[in-house]
């Protein structure tokens, strides 16, 4: 063995260590032989391995591989069994694998946060691909990997939007059109509710209310007719309706200046009893200003895509999407190989 500084090393001792391996699809225990060599120039020393080992554990890499391609078939209990070993190796094998793939791999520049059967998942937001997962929003890893290599833009969902409003010191944290109209629904209905209070039709206040919050595409022909005439112009249903959908319209602006002045400008026509109807709509305005309209993109952003179809831990979870890029840059390198039918055609 040749030392880094270009000398010869000489052998400096050897062992034997129990491990387990795989070989012929099946796990086994094996004898390990690492030999450790020392170069008499530079003093440094280095190690060679039969079979070659996984770190901080006493299996093979190759036994290691399989431990994590039955995790992903069959679960850590799975893999546990099939390898006769206890789930927390398995669990700590898979948590060292996710880690080295987060620690390749940076965050997307643009970064949609969703909380997806206990776990946090993070997503490329203009693809919708997932990109990695996260056991819980306080887990120190997440907020140190998004923040490399610069401060992060970050899309949360709905139910993540209100613990990382203090993350705005150290990420530009935005609410999608998407994500607004359903966080501002709640605030909606609730001045729907105190208008309804006001509104003498005799349909009662549940009914009048559900009509004024509701989109007029999901009215029945009946229930159309009935706001309708409820909200006839020159009525104050009718001016309710006139602004609520100024507030749901914010996001359809050409341009985040636009969408700014919108928003001012409808807040401020929010005035006299009107200031005290929409006062659920202008409190929550209040709170989440700061994530309201902060980033251009948060007018494009499409739709969440689907919920993964795998469940388990975030480890797990992140490992599949980490086979999944790499199955995906494979196609990729064989497709770019492979010559047109014009390059083809010259040979």
């Amino acid at each position: 063995m040749i030392c880094v500084c270009g000398n010869p090393m000489h052998r400096h001792g050897n062992r034997r260590s129990p491990v387990l391996d795989y070989d012929d699809g099946v796990f086994s225990p094996a004898e390990a032989a690492v030999s450790r060599f020392l170069c008499p120039r530079c003093g440094k020393t280095s190690r060679r391995e039969e079979p070659e080992l996984q770190a901080g554990f006493r299996m093979s890499v190759r036994a290691a591989d399989a431990l994590v391609g039955v995790a992903l078939d069959e679960g850590i209990g799975g893999a546990a069994s099939a390898a006769s070993i206890d789930r927390s190796s398995v669990s700590r094998l898979v948590s060292a694998r996710a880690e080295e793939y987060l620690a390749s791999k940076d965050r997307p520049e643009l970064a949609r946060l969703s909380a997806e059967s206990a776990n946090i998942v993070v997503s490329d937001a203009m693809s919708g691909h997932a990109v990695a997962c996260f056991d819980r929003l306080d887990n120190p890893i997440l907020p140190n990997w998004l923040s490399r290599p610069t401060p992060p833009v970050i899309f949360p969902d709905a139910e993540i939007a209100p613990r990382v409003m203090g993350w705005k010191d150290m990420a530009v944290v935005s609410l999608t059109k998407h994500v607004f109209l359903s966080m501002i629904d709640g605030p909606i209905r609730r001045a729907a509710r105190k208008m309804a209070a006001l509104v003498k039709d005799g349909m009662g206040i549940d009914r009048v209310s559900e009509l004024l919050a509701s989109k007029a595409s999901s009215l029945s022909p009946r229930e159309a007719a009935d706001l309708a005439r409820m909200a006839a112009p020159g009525t104050p249903a009718r001016n309710f309706l006139r602004l609520r959908d100024r507030f749901l319209g914010l996001y359809d602006a050409p341009g985040l200046a636009e969408a700014r002045k919108r928003l001012t400008d409808t807040v401020n026509d929010c005035t006299d009893v009107w200031k005290d109807i929409f006062s659920p709509v202008l409190e929550f305005l209040v709170v989440y200003r700061p994530l309201i309209l902060s980033h251009p993109v948060s007018l494009i952003v499409r739709s969440p895509s689907p919920a993964m179809a795998m469940k388990g831990p975030a480890s797990l979870l992140t490992i599949a999407i980490s086979r999944r890029f790499r199955h995906e840059h494979r196609h990729a390198l064989e497709l770019a190989s492979e010559p047109t039918p014009a390059a083809s055609a010259r040979f």
